[in-house]
Parts: C-alpha cells; sequence; structure tokens
C-alpha cells in the first residue's frame, strides 16, 4: 500500500520564503480552483493507493473528491478545529482529509484536549491498518501534552500508520516520548527536512507506523506547492497473504 501525505497550505502556493507571507498573504483569502492543480498533478503523478492531506478547506475538498472519484472512491474528513462554541465564528470550515482507493471506515470525532487544532482524524484502511492524521499545535507547551495524548492512542492499536504536521521546531527529540520502547518508528530514520519547500532545513512532517508493518521506499517529495514538502511510502502487514497492493 503506497500512501502520501503533504501538508498543502491551503493551497496557496507559498513556499515558505518570508517574503511570500508579506507580499502574497492575499492567496489565504482568495484561493481559486486552479490553486489546487499542483496537489491534483502530484496524486495523479505518485499514484499512491492512499492520500492524506492537512491544511485544506472543506470546499477545496469537496472539489478534489469530485475530481480524483475515479482513482479514489473512498473518503473521509473531519474539522481542524473540532466544534467549540468559538468555531461557529470562523467564515471556512478546514478539514483533514483522506483519499483512498480501499473503503475506509472513519471513527467517531476525536479531538486532542488541548490547543485549537484539535482533530484527530482516524479511520481504518481496507480493514486492516489503523491510519491517524493530526496537526499538531505551533506552541511548544501546548505541543507538548498533544504528543503525551497521542502516545496514549497511538499504543492502544496494532497495525497503525501516524501521519502529520507535528510543527517540530525542536527537532525531532520532541516526540521520543512516542518512540521509546520501540513501540513505534519513525520512517524519515534520515531526518530530512520537508520545512521550508524551498530550501527543507526542518523535518516538522513525521510517519510514524507500528512494528508489526513492513514499510520501505520512504521518499521526500520533490514537489513544491506548499510550504511543507510532502512525502510518500510503501508499507505491508506482517503475515499478511490476503492481499497484494499494486
Amino acid at each position: 500500500m503506497r500512501i502520501l501525505f503533504a501538508n498543502c497550505g491551503y493551497a496557496t502556493g507559498l513556499t515558505g520564503r518570508y517574503s511570500e507571507y508579506l507580499l502574497l498573504f492575499w492567496r489565504y483569502i482568495r484561493v481559486t480552483k486552479k490553486s489546487l492543480t499542483p496537489i491534483i498533478d502530484c496524486v495523479l503523478h505518485e499514484r499512491p493507493d492512499v492520500v492524506a492531506f492537512v491544511e485544506l478547506n472543506y470546499n477545496q475538498y469537496t472539489y478534489l473528491k469530485k475530481i480524483l472519484h475515479h482513482h479514489y472512491p473512498y473518503s473521509c474528513e473531519q474539522d481542524k478545529y473540532g466544534k467549540g462554541i468559538w468555531r461557529k465564528f470562523l467564515p471556512i470550515q478546514n478539514v483533514h482529509l483522506l483519499f483512498s482507493r480501499y473503503p475506509l471506515e472513519q471513527s467517531p470525532g476525536m479531538l486532542f484536549e488541548h490547543g485549537t487544532k484539535r482533530a484527530i482524524l482516524k479511520a481504518t484502511v481496507d480493514n486492516k491498518i489503523n491510519l491517524i492524521l493530526v496537526h499538531l499545535s505551533l506552541r511548544k507547551h501546548i505541543r507538548g501534552k498533544q504528543i503525551t495524548e497521542l502516545k496514549e492512542i497511538l499504543t492502544r492499536h496494532k497495525s497503525t500508520v501516524c501521519l502529520g504536521d507535528f510543527n517540530t521546531f525542536g527537532g525531532s527529540r520532541e516526540i521520543e516520548g512516542i518512540l521509546e520502547k520501540d513501540k513505534l518508528l519513525s520512517l524519515n530514520y534520515k531526518h530530512k527536512a520537508t520545512y521550508p519547500s524551498y530550501h527543507p532545513r526542518m523535518e516538522l512532517d513525521y510517519a510514524l507506523v507500528s512494528h508489526d508493518i513492513n514499510h520501505r521506499n520512504f521518499k521526500v517529495l520533490p514537489e513544491t506547492f506548499s510550504d511543507h514538502r510532502g512525502f510518500m511510502f510503501e508499507i505491508t502487514l506482517e503475515h499478511d497473504t490476503t492481499k497484494t497492493y499494486a
């Protein structure tokens, strides 16, 4: 099973240069369907079995769902901020989302107890893989609490893949608690940087898998449709001979 993850940066096309945030900030307000073309091109070129995205809004999700439906008949999404009282004041619904060639069974809305970016999108892929998608806080103390919560969640499940933008500006040591006792493995063991996309210097985005999952061919993608680089990898379950994923 080939899985692609990316923080899409709301399809603004900004690549992480400070000058872009100052001069092109209007792209966060006015994004056209054409802005999604580089993202669509990347998916169709890489041909993953499962696509996991953060930082897109609901309208962008529905457009991608329409365009990609022939290739990915299964999809699900979850509001990035949960359903707090203040949520109704936001004009646009921002979401985490999954597209898949194989059936998806989404778990009821899971949320972090801390932070504003609280969504934990959990879905079972093809009745075999537990896939968890997150986007952690920019604030270090809140992020630390979310990482502790995430550790508790991940230790409950086998056959698990956790993907997300962890915003680990303090380095990968921030997630050492999740990896301790060899319960989970980070596939980016060479610590290849993913941010900013025009000249990556920091490893902010992660793929964590449980030890009953075989993996290979992790790569950071060259595309710069966002301020983060995406990544892709392949997995199989140990002792699973019921299906060969193309």
